[in-house]
C-alpha cells in the first residue's frame, strides 16, 4: 500500500494524506475453522472436515489466505469443477511469488534479498550469524551481520520474514508465502 501511495500525484484525491496500517493477526486454529465452516455455510455448501483442516494447516490461519481458499474452493464446486487444495495452495503461491518479484525488481540488493529468504527456506528457523554465513556463502561475497540485519528488518516489514523471538528469524507459515517466496528467490538468483 506504501508503494501505491507513494507513487500518487500531487492533483490526486490521496496525494499528502496520512494513511494507518491495520494489522490483523492471524487467527487462531479454532477460529480459522469456524471462519471457513461459516463462510461455507453462507454459501450454501457443506464441507469436510477434512478439508477444512488441510485448509487451515496450510494457509495458517491468515484471514486474506482463508478468504481466498474459500472463494476458490466454492468457485470450483459451483461451476461442476473438483476443487484441489493443492491447487489453490499453488495458486495463491504464484501471487506472492508476483509481490515478492516485485519487491526485488525495486529494491537496491535484489541478491541479497533474494539470498536471505532462499537460506531461510533451506534453515527454516536460523540466528543472524547463520543466515549472514549462509549468504555469504551463497553469494560468494563477504556481507556483514549489520548489513543483513537491515535486510531483513526490511523483509519483516513487507512481511516477507517473521521474528520467531529475539535474534531467531524464520520465514511466515502459511505454505502458499513459503512456496512463493522460495520459488521467486530461486528464479532471481538464476538471473
Amino acid at each position: 500500500m506504501e508503494e501505491v501511495l507513494k507513487q500518487v500525484e500531487a492533483e490526486k484525491p490521496f496525494y499528502g494524506r496520512n494513511f494507518i496500517r491495520i494489522y490483523l493477526d492471524r487467527f487462531e486454529v479454532e477460529k480459522s475453522k469456524e471462519f471457513l465452516i461459516r463462510g461455507f455455510k453462507e454459501e450454501g455448501i457443506e464441507i469436510s472436515k477434512d478439508v477444512v483442516e488441510k485448509a487451515v494447516k496450510y494457509f495458517d490461519g491468515i484471514p486474506g489466505w482463508l478468504a481466498y481458499f474459500g472463494r476458490s474452493y466454492t468457485y470450483s464446486l459451483k461451476h461442476g469443477l473438483n476443487p484441489d487444495i493443492k491447487e489453490i495452495v499453488k495458486e495463491a503461491s504464484k501471487q506472492v511469488t508476483s509481490d515478492f518479484q516485485r519487491f526485488l525488481k525495486t529494491s537496491n540488493s535484489p541478491y541479497r534479498y533474494a539470498g536471505i529468504v532462499l537460506s531461510l527456506s533451506e534453515l527454516r528457523k536460523a540466528r543472524l550469524k547463520e543466515i549472514t554465513s549462509y549468504l555469504s556463502t551463497l553469494l560468494k561475497e563477504n556481507v556483514s551481520e549489520g548489513r543483513v540485519k537491515e535486510l531483513i528488518d526490511t523483509l519483516i516489514n513487507y512481511g516477507f520474514v517473521i521474528k520467531v523471538k529475539l535474534g531467531i528469524y524464520s520465514l511466515p507459515n502459511d505454505m502458499p508465502t513459503k512456496l512463493g517466496l522460495r520459488v521467486s528467490a530461486k528464479k532471481w538468483l538464476r538471473q
